[in-house]
């Protein structure tokens, strides 16, 4: 009778030892199982970069430097030291006059010229000579000595050019130098079709995302698939070439040829996603 207890015991931690053999390797295999799971790419979600979760995730950029092939201008001309409002009015209006003509003559469509503001001024009075001391004045408060000598109005138009053949730049020059009280105040280099630039920048931009993806799958073992979306964090830009009085006089100064080194910038940005698979 002890004997046989013996013996049921023996089998009943065999059994035990036996089961718990079959446990651990349940466990291993689940373990396993669950590796292979996330090594693939339909649970790649822990196991890769961030980028890949949903799906390839990769931005592209494009430059398009462009050699500008329009330049906008604006011209102010002014008449100044006139006693009375309505002569000074005239004057410039004169002025004004003359300068569209030579402005026509040099090439540039009507419908590129544009009056886009006038004025007249009040200016300080203006003083007759001080006959003891022999100087003048333009202070608006009479110096020892000198007498007014009327009110100084100042007078003039704004007026607002597109150039589309830039081989006419030095027309505006001559043009501006000729006439007194008239210069050029600000100048821009720029390309006339804005939206054919940025469509190509778009596309460039696309173009380097879709590189990027193949390469960022290439480096995660895993195949690049279809377009699923792009969008643009931020819209399309164009760059141009923006001078001053003082840096347009130098440029127009200089210039003697249509051909300069200036380029506009036109960039653009995309965030794409790509399916995946495996290979």
């Amino acid at each position: 009778m002890m004997k046989n207890s013996r013996y049921a015991s023996g089998v009943t931690a065999s059994v035990r030892h036996a089961a718990n053999r079959v446990c651990k390797l349940l466990i291993v295999l689940a373990v396993t199982s669950l590796i292979v799971c996330v090594a693939s790419p339909a649970g790649m979600a822990d196991n890769v970069a961030p980028s890949l979760v949903n799906g390839l995730v990769v931005t592209g950029h494009s430059e398009l430097k462009l050699k500008p092939d329009v330049a906008y201008l604006t011209i102010w001309t002014s008449t100044q030291n006139y006693n009375t409002k309505s002569v000074a009015e005239s004057e410039s209006a004169g002025k004004l006059s003359l300068l569209i003509t030579s402005l026509k003559d040099a090439g540039v469509s009507p419908g590129d010229i544009e009056t886009v503001d006038s004025w007249v001024l009040l200016l300080p009075k203006i003083f007759a000579a001080d006959t003891k001391n022999g100087v003048g004045s333009n202070n608006s408060t009479s110096p020892p000595g000198s007498a007014p000598a009327g009110e100084n109005y100042e007078a003039g138009h704004s007026v607002r050019v597109t150039v589309r053949r830039l081989s006419i730049l030095t027309s505006m020059r001559d043009i501006t130098s000729k006439q007194d009280l008239t210069t050029i105040v600000d100048l821009r280099y720029d390309i006339a079709d804005h939206a054919k630039y940025i469509y190509q920048a778009v596309h460039s931009a696309v173009a380097d995302a879709e590189t990027n993806a193949d390469a960022l799958a290439t480096a995660n073992g895993v195949s690049c698939g279809q377009l699923m979306s792009s969008t643009e964090p931020t819209s399309p830009t164009i760059t141009p070439i923006d001078m001053d009085e003082d840096r347009a006089k130098v440029e127009l100064a200089q210039l003697a040829l249509p051909s300069h080194e200036y380029n506009v910038l036109v960039t653009a940005d995309v965030s794409s996603v790509y399916a995946f698979s495996s290979r």
